[in-house]
């Protein structure tokens, strides 16, 4: 084996070794534990209901918060199902 391509060989080795290490490790304080989930009642909202009513955890406000109760809203939401935890 020729000299370049070993030493290609051994950057791509390393770059996912990095890539691997980096991927796997993680702050576990960065986690956070919102506790049981509360039931919040919905509250009325004209024109229906849009939205499940099912409680959630509000990740920008770090608090438990009632699906339904986001819609109609002023400004657009963004409701994220998919977590990657």
């Amino acid at each position: 084996m020729s000299r370049p391509r070993r030493a290609r060989r051994l950057a791509a080795v390393l770059t996912a070794s990095v890539a691997l290490a980096t991927a796997c490790g993680g702050a576990p304080e960065a986690s956070v534990d919102p506790g049981e989930r509360p039931d919040l009642p919905v509250s009325s909202v004209p024109g229906g209901p849009f939205l499940p009513a099912v409680t959630v955890w509000d990740v920008g406000e770090q608090q438990w918060v009632q699906l339904a109760d986001f819609l109609p809203a002023d400004t657009p939401v963004l409701v994220w199902f998919w977590a990657p935890h």
